[in-house]
């Protein structure tokens, strides 16, 4: 019980180093650990008059999550989760709420028993704390990305488990990206990819929610195009909202797939282009994820992608140049793929030239080895 009163998740010190012995003993000796943690939480998690106390107790058992047979964890999850959620919404230590929103989101990576069982006050829980202060907000975006992951197998479903709840989902975590503070803490990051596993694990009967979401991500991926007068910091975070959207909307390309996106397809590759063309492009991440994006666009296409690729090979053939960002030429390799396949025989002028600058990749020393393997 020695935090320090404003760590993160970045602070390295006895408490976190404890919580990660914890967790590692909790996968070595896990009939052990239970027996001494738990009189441990159940002695501290109540102690109104000691935040430390209260924080310990539940960093303590969110630590041992990972070991124990779910035999043996899930009746401890069925007593401590209406607990963690009053806490985390409730107790008036932002530390402790933190805590409680990352164990609640261990919860929700192991155990879809109790998951299940405690979902509407779960997930009523969850919409509250999104509202918190961000690093709250951060790990129960967190929570939020491994209760869709939770839920994977209902994909192919007409309805899922979450699909009473997934359109307020959605709305909250777009809303959270879009705070005035979502750049503290890994906010709208953590946002932008809790969207994504949302819109990757909807249900087949829930998909008309996603049909929603792309207009809004395309009008917000517009927004960030053609943005004179920026400082540092602003380029920065519009290159980073840039890279998110360019994410997302390539999840969403591959669930709705050529019937549901090809009317939105002018626009996006309006917005990849500029993007590689301008000032996003200096970004490699933001270059990887904007070319993946189109990759995914091609495959979904297929032949009707033919009316872009004139635009997109230059930008391409650019990437396979790019020996210095290895990623990004890595990414170029297999989007040229993807577009080859989408074409077919129609990529023929423009075959010599990808062929010559694969070979000169290929025979470079410096190039990354993880490119030609």
């Amino acid at each position: 019980m020695q935090q320090e009163e404003l760590q993160d998740d970045d602070t390295w010190n006895k408490s976190t180093a404890a919580g990660s012995c914890l967790d590692l003993l909790s996968e070595c000796a896990p009939a052990k650990i239970i027996e001494r943690v738990v009189p441990f939480v159940e002695k501290n998690i109540a102690d109104q008059t000691n935040w430390r106390a209260r924080e310990a107790a539940i960093m303590a058992f969110g630590s041992i999550l990972e070991g124990p047979s779910p035999m043996v964890l899930n009746p401890l999850i069925e007593k401590a989760l209406p607990v963690m959620l009053t806490i985390l919404q409730h107790d008036e230590s932002l530390a402790v709420r933190d805590t409680a929103a990352w164990t609640v989101g261990r919860v929700c990576h192991v155990s879809k028993t109790q998951v299940t069982r405690y979902l509407k006050g779960l997930v009523g829980s969850l919409l509250h704390a999104l509202k918190d202060e961000p690093q709250v907000a951060k790990n129960v975006c967190w929570a939020i990305h491994n209760l869709g992951e939770l839920y994977e197998d209902d994909i192919d479903s007409q309805e899922g488990t979450l699909s009473p709840y997934l359109e307020q989902l959605i709305v909250a975590v777009l809303e959270a990206t879009l705070r005035p503070d979502a750049d503290e803490s890994g906010l709208r990051p953590a946002a932008y990819e809790t969207l994504s596993v949302l819109i990757q694990y909807m249900p087949e009967g829930n998909i008309n929610i996603v049909e929603r979401c792309v207009p809004l991500l395309i009008e917000r991926l517009e927004s960030t195009v053609n943005n004179p007068g920026l400082t540092a910091d602003d380029l920065a975070a519009n290159a980073e909202s840039q890279g998110l959207l360019s994410g997302a909307l390539s999840i969403a390309t591959q669930r709705l797939k050529a019937p549901g996106i090809v009317q939105h397809a002018d626009r996006m590759m309006t917005c990849y282009l500029q993007i590689l063309n301008q000032g996003g492009g200096k970004s490699a991440s933001v270059s990887e994820e904007v070319i993946m994006a189109i990759g995914t666009l091609a495959d979904v296409l297929e032949g009707e992608f033919l009316k872009y690729v004139e635009a997109v090979m230059p930008i391409l053939l650019a990437g396979l140049q790019a020996w210095d960002q290895y990623q990004v030429c890595s990414v170029a390799v297999g989007v040229i793929g993807d577009v080859c396949r989408a074409i077919e025989k129609l990529f023929t002028p423009f075959a010599e030239q990808t062929i010559g600058l694969v070979l000169a990749a290929l025979g470079n020393n410096d190039l990354d080895k993880s490119v030609s393997s």
